[in-house]
């Protein structure tokens, strides 16, 4: 499964979006939580000391699930 998601709206609708994503994955609820924490924490950084926007996307296969923040 592939997602890209772009936070020039606002980051309150990528966290919510991450979760659902996370959700439709089937991760349990712990790693869900931690994948939205660590995904958020690296976007918001990147909000604060870079270009203020970015792109987060994420690929998922059976065993993995891979972030890119841009």
């Amino acid at each position: 499964a592939r997602i890209a998601m772009c936070w020039t709206c606002s980051l309150v609708a990528v966290r919510r979006a991450l979760a659902a994503h996370a959700r439709r994955l089937g991760l349990p609820e712990q790693r869900a939580y931690d994948l939205v924490a660590a995904v958020h924490e690296t976007v918001v950084n990147t909000v604060r000391h870079g270009a203020g926007h970015g792109v987060v996307r994420l690929h998922s296969d059976p065993d993995y699930v891979i972030c890119e923040v841009a």
